[in-house]
């Protein structure tokens, strides 16, 4: 039996303009927070793409949540038999896609309006394959990360980029092939695609933007049995109503670091990040300013065996083209000046 029954996902798209995108949503039985990923397809800069909602056999209202939007741009097809993972609808909707480009976005996460607008201007200038963006997730505990960043905006296989984050050209799906079932990779279907990308030389160039927000399932329990959608709720009205949102939450991310962020680094990095943390430490509980440490850490040609003051301003004179002048103190003070200045002449 074939992994995908085909033959009504292949004339969904008949007849319809071609696109410079197609989007494509692997869904299943979610039909309450469904509308959101939608939503924030919809809302996207880039205006050019169809959006193609693939059901996995679902059993739920979801055709038609789909059927209410009444967009032309959206197709939906629901696969029977059901295939059980992402690989069956991300399979047919690569088969009926017609744009140049292909965005995938997880049917309980979020694009912000510029995800498809930054993705697809790296590839332009890139001519890379495909480009994976940064990804904003929200933790089950209500803290927030970047789950990945990526040096140099190059793809490191230690990191793996979420699938909503992915934009490709549809031509690499070809050479690539179809995303294998759950049964038959040790990872998962996207990722083992991603994998064979990279093995097969693939092109990968990162964007450096937050344009994905990710509600992962992975952290969180009985979503299906459930239904939950509070939380995605949330999140949507408060990605749609304010501005400020995704600077407030990035922000956020980095004042919670997590492992996350740290595994792309170099091992020389992190010695030299644990290194200075622990001399800086030392120094601390010598009643000295850890600073001191970093300063001569950092400009060793102005210091000799111990630290000389004003040694730190003279070498930044120096590496800024400054001539050095000799110190002096006010002739006034500060604030009896500030007190003359305010007093009316008689």
């Amino acid at each position: 039996m074939p992994d995908v029954p085909m033959d009504a996902a292949r004339t969904v798209t008949d007849g319809a303009p071609e696109p410079s995108v197609s989007v494509v949503v692997a869904t299943f039985d979610r039909s309450n927070i469904l509308p959101y990923a939608i939503e924030s397809v919809l809302r996207q800069t880039h205006r050019d793409f169809e959006l193609l909602v693939v059901g996995d056999g679902c059993t739920d209202d979801t055709a038609d949540v789909v059927a209410r939007f009444d967009d032309p741009r959206i197709f939906f097809v629901d696969l029977r038999p059901r295939v059980g993972d992402q690989s069956g609808p991300t399979n047919a909707a690569l088969e009926i896609a017609r744009g140049r480009f292909v965005a995938l976005l997880n049917h309980d996460d979020f694009w912000f309006p510029d995800h498809l607008e930054r993705a697809l201007a790296t590839l332009e200038a890139t001519k890379a394959d495909l480009t994976f963006t940064l990804q904003l997730e929200a933790d089950p505990d209500g803290q927030w990360r970047v789950n990945a960043t990526y040096p140099g905006r190059r793809f490191d296989p230690i990191v793996h980029p979420n699938a909503s984050t992915w934009v490709f050209r549809r031509e690499l799906a070809e050479r690539v092939g179809r995303l294998k079932r759950r049964d038959r990779v040790y990872t998962y279907p996207t990722r083992d695609w991603l994998w064979r990308a990279y093995r097969n030389s693939a092109s990968f160039a990162a964007t450096p933007a937050v344009t994905v927000l990710v509600v992962s399932a992975t952290t969180r329990r009985n979503v299906y049995a459930e239904r939950q959608w509070r939380e995605h709720e949330a999140v949507w009205q408060a990605m749609r109503d304010d501005p400020g949102f995704r600077e407030r939450r990035v922000t956020e991310a980095w004042l919670h670091p997590r492992p996350t962020h740290l595994k792309i680094f170099g091992f020389g990095i992190l010695l030299r990040a644990l290194v200075q943390r622990a001399i800086g430490r030392l120094a601390q509980a010598l009643r000295i300013d850890p600073e001191v440490v970093y300063c001569y850490y950092k400009f060793p040609r102005r210091w000799g065996f111990l630290p000389e003051r004003g040694a730190v301003i003279r070498e930044l004179y120096r590496r800024r083209g400054l001539a050095e002048t000799p110190g002096s103190e006010p002739d006034v003070p500060c604030a009896p000046c500030a007190d003359s200045d305010s007093r009316t002449p008689r």
